[in-house]
């Protein structure tokens, strides 16, 4: 929108798809403005440790470069990890924002309400930006995200614990699939297993798709680096899981790569 040059930082399955920070500070100079840090991630459900996020944030902060988080799969993470939210990870707010969503953890993704955790000399600037562009958040909505943050939580509890299940099934099932790199996803309810180096996961992705009908996001959605990869959800039931496989798997075992 205001002529912003993009640095993507790469992740790999066979790391488990997480980040380096030195790799991220090697990416920073002298005209970097922000860095996005979306954990856990989507597309591959990485959950980045306290030590990668107090790395980057540190850094950050020195070279006052801005940092937008995305944290909105905050709340589905499988291994009792300790979340590391950039608000427990940095000492203020001057060159922090932390943006998360009711559309994960509650499932209202279709109310399109969220919010943002910053400075109050950033909300300033947000709400100008904000009044001309989305007004406001629809009645109905704000009282659904009230109702959701003031209600019962056991209902997330119970979807965590279901996607984790999924999550297993999915690792599982990557494992048995010829050519593909699997890992294990600490987070949100994606995998993203990685394909030999020279093959094409657009095409690959669309040809599954007309051939056996099962739908994978080919991996160039989420940057040049990623075009040997694909994206897999496991918001479905183990059983659509399994009968996907069913059909993937001896696919991909005629395939010549």
């Amino acid at each position: 929108m205001n002529g912003g040059e993009v640095k993507f930082v790469p992740t790999h399955a066979e790391n488990d798809h997480q980040l380096d920070p030195d790799e991220v500070i090697r990416a920073m100079g002298p005209r970097t403005f922000a860095l996005i840090l979306n954990n856990p991630n989507n597309p591959t459900g990485a959950v980045y440790p306290r030590s990668t996020v107090e790395t980057i944030l540190e850094e950050c902060a020195y070279r006052g470069i801005q940092v937008y988080a995305d944290e909105v799969y905050d709340h589905l993470i499988f291994d009792d990890d300790d979340f590391a939210s950039v608000l427990n990870c940095s000492m203020d707010l001057d060159n922090i924002m932390c943006i998360s969503s009711f559309s994960k953890t509650y499932s209202m993704a279709g109310l399109r309400v969220g919010w943002v955790i910053a400075s109050q000399a950033a909300i300033k600037s947000l709400r100008r930006y904000h009044m001309f562009t989305t007004s406001v958040a629809n009645t109905p909505s704000q009282f659904a995200g009230v109702a959701a943050l003031t209600g019962d939580q056991q209902c997330v509890q119970d979807m965590v614990s279901i996607y984790k299940e999924r999550r297993d099934k999915v690792v599982e099932l990557i494992d048995q699939t010829p050519y593909m790199t699997g890992y294990k996803p600490g987070g949100a309810f994606f995998a993203f297993p990685g394909l030999p180096p020279h093959v094409d996961g657009s095409d690959l992705a669309l040809r599954m798709l007309k051939e056996t009908g099962v739908c994978m996001v080919p991996g160039d959605a989420f940057g040049e680096a990623s075009t040997n990869a694909v994206r897999i959800s496991f918001s479905t039931t183990c059983e659509k899981l399994e009968e996907a496989f069913d059909r993937v798997i001896p696919w991909m075992a005629k395939q010549q790569f």
